[in-house]
């Protein structure tokens, strides 16, 4: 199975668990053709278009056109990992646009931001890559409310736009989008893009620290370089051990399941690739421990549950095993860089 299916499917469950309370996501994700309730995104079927079925699904029900937008504002802060944790720790907004634009790909390569922080006012432009006008306005919607939904929740004080242009036809209700932005917002745009005060611009992020961020930023260079350089095959196997890293160390018969293979065959392309299962599983859980400690908020008992860990001391045993370090050093080490002259 491919990434490109894989990321779907996470993008729906995602969508799924944040409808809003009007919706009843059982019958939504009827509609949609997915098994409910959901485990996780493993669960969602493989299929290229799993998110636009939930969307389709709700709008038959009556939502909204606006309804991705407004899911994108109920995603959770931390549901996409690294992303958010490194955005939030950035010193304010404006520095966290451009580490969102830098590595956005972790996320996905249909969208691409753009940030122009030093013109006046400043701004940030979002562009969809798909040939389907009704996939585009979906994707730009749902984005633009995660995005900035985490960053309002971030920030010290309110976002405060001065121009929201947005590359989609205009809905029966505006209320959705002007609601949230505060102006008035022109549809039928070439281009999406969302000017901001130059105050809001440099308002500083709740979450900022300097040390952290240097510490997650090094990680999501990391990662996007292991991205860049790895097989489609090989990136699909990382996600379906990702999915399943809550449940406990995931098995290789079931993983092998998940992306289409025989567990020989599995196993063959692993090592094809000088790497084996075991160290594929021991990297997934390194690298979600790290962007994990990146949320103050997350003790570490609860990052070795969402790891997969019986016990707290098994994670940190293993993190330490990974880093040096364990996982209060860590994050102290990212401390100590912010107060280092």
């Amino acid at each position: 199975m491919s990434n490109e299916l894989l990321i779907p499917r996470r993008a729906a469950w995602i969508a799924l668990s944040a409808l809003p309370d009007d919706l009843d996501p059982a019958e939504v994700a009827a509609r949609a053709g997915i098994p409910w309730p959901l485990s996780g995104p493993r669960d969602v079927p493989a299929v290229a278009d799993a998110l636009h079925r939930v969307w389709r699904a709700a709008m038959s029900l009556g939502a909204a056109p606006t309804l991705p937008f407004e899911v994108g504002l109920r995603v959770p802060f931390g549901t996409y990992e690294v992303i958010d944790y490194l955005a939030g720790a950035c010193a304010c907004v404006g520095v966290g646009f451009e580490k969102l634009a830098r590595y956005f790909d972790l996320i996905t390569t249909t969208l691409r931001w753009q940030v122009e922080g030093a013109a006046e006012p400043p701004s940030v432009t979002l562009r969809c890559n798909s040939h389907s006008p009704e996939e585009r306005t979906i994707s730009l919607q749902y984005a633009l409310g995660v995005t900035f939904g985490h960053m309002n929740a971030s920030a010290e004080r309110p976002l405060h736009f001065v121009e929201v242009a947005l590359a989609m036809p205009e809905p029966p209700s505006r209320a959705p989008h002007e609601d949230f932005f505060g102006c008035r917002v022109r549809y039928g745009a070439e281009l999406t893009r969302c000017a901001f005060t130059r105050e809001s611009w440099e308002t500083p992020l709740v979450r900022g620290e300097l040390g952290l961020r240097q510490v997650l930023e090094q990680h999501a260079a990391d990662l996007l370089a292991r991205t860049r350089s790895e097989t489609n095959e090989l990136r699909a196997v990382r996600m379906a051990i990702h999915e399943r890293l809550p449940d406990g160390a995931p098995e290789l018969g079931t993983v092998a399941q998940a992306v289409g293979m025989s567990t020989r065959t599995l196993q063959r392309r692993l090592r094809d690739a000088g790497t084996s299962f075991a160290a594929v599983v021991e990297e997934e859980r390194s690298s979600a421990a790290r962007a994990y400690l990146g949320d103050q908020a997350l003790a570490v008992s609860e990052i070795a549950y969402l790891l997969g860990y019986s016990e707290a001391s098994a994670f940190v045993r293993a993190f330490k095993r990974w880093t040096g370090k364990t996982p209060n050093q860590f994050r102290a080490a990212g401390a100590s860089v912010a107060t280092t002259p």
